[in-house]
């Protein structure tokens, strides 16, 4: 199969890689431009780029969709287009030109969370279940026809990046089986329903500030999607710390206080660092009331310790708090 290939992230990688190793012919690499990254702003190659260019791969660096690249995309022969993780929305003369023998991977089980932040949206709404969709690129947004879909489950214990490794497992499999079928004969697809279709967006530094008036379950879906990178922000004596990992917790004891302010630790022991989220008042028996244990931070340019070894280094004790930066 003779493969033109679309995509410009890390999990691109994985797929362009297994796509190479299955011996199929990827023609050509399109992603996007070099980007300038970190405090430094060093320019750092496109993924993409770099793994191509390890197996030998022709790339072009897409910055527009203008007329020299639908010249180019023009004068090449292929057999199938392959979209993962491309990051731009392809216009219309685009369409025109590729045809109908074009797949996109898309990491949900469509029509839900189309759009750019799946994994991330699966993980904030506490979801069971996601999965890997193989649909047609489309002129409107994730809604082309579908080939396949698998269901990956979600355990408590996932964050992003166990997630995508799961996401990575899964699609690399299907794609790769979908393109060996494909050079035989072409599979049917079917249209997309519309039922429980939603749209995603992108997410930014400010979607990671935790607010401690949330819930406990609120807060620890929240760390879940955004661990271990970029991580979730809080502030603890005005020093910038990153969770990245907490779960909500129920105490056996009472804590003897009339009001708990949000992000007041609560307990600060061998047992856990333990955070208060959301006001409580007139609390006595605190059995039935949940809690936010903090199990692995990230203090500002400073490597993760456990709660043991912040409690002990930043003499965390009850009644201390855990603010907004």
């Amino acid at each position: 199969m003779k493969v033109l290939f679309f995509g410009s992230s890390e999990l691109s990688v994985f797929f362009l890689n297994e796509i190479y190793k299955a011996g199929h012919e990827v023609i050509l690499a399109v992603t996007r431009p070099d980007a300038k990254t970190g405090r430094g702003r060093k320019l750092c190659p496109n993924p993409v780029k770099t793994a191509a260019v390890k197996h030998g791969i022709d790339f072009y660096e897409l910055n527009v969709f203008d007329e020299d690249f639908y010249s180019l995309m023009k004068s090449i022969k292929y057999d199938i287009i392959v979209v993962v993780s491309f990051g731009k929305i392809f216009p219309a003369r685009f369409f025109d030109i590729a045809g109908n023998n074009t797949i996109n991977v898309h990491p949900s089980i469509l029509p839900k969370y189309r759009g750019p932040s799946p994994i991330i949206s699966a993980l904030l709404n506490g979801d069971e279940i996601t999965g890997v969709s193989l649909v047609k690129v489309s002129r409107v947004v994730d809604t082309g026809e579908i080939y396949e879909i698998n269901k990956i489950p979600i355990l408590k214990e996932d964050n992003h990046k166990s997630l995508e490794n799961k996401i990575i497992a899964t699609g690399t499999k299907m794609l790769v089986n979908f393109l060996d079928r494909f050079e035989k004969k072409k599979p049917i697809s079917k249209p997309q329903g519309q039922t429980g279709a939603s749209y995603t967006r992108m997410f930014g530094k400010n979607d990671t500030v935790i607010d401690w008036n949330k819930s406990p379950g609120e807060i620890f879906n929240m760390v879940r999607a955004f661990s271990p990178d970029p991580g979730c922000i809080t502030s603890y004596n005005k020093k910038i710390i990153k969770i990245i990992w907490a779960k909500p917790v129920k105490l056996k004891s009472p804590v003897i206080k009339m009001v708990l302010k949000p992000g007041e630790i609560v307990k600060a022991d061998r047992d856990g660092l333990i955070i208060n989220c959301g006001k409580k008042s007139k609390i006595h028996d605190i059995n039935n009331d949940d809690y936010l244990k903090l199990e692995t931070l990230k203090p500002q340019n400073k490597n993760e310790i456990n709660y043991l070894d912040f409690i002990n280094g930043y003499r965390a004790r009850p009644g201390d708090f855990f603010e907004k930066p």
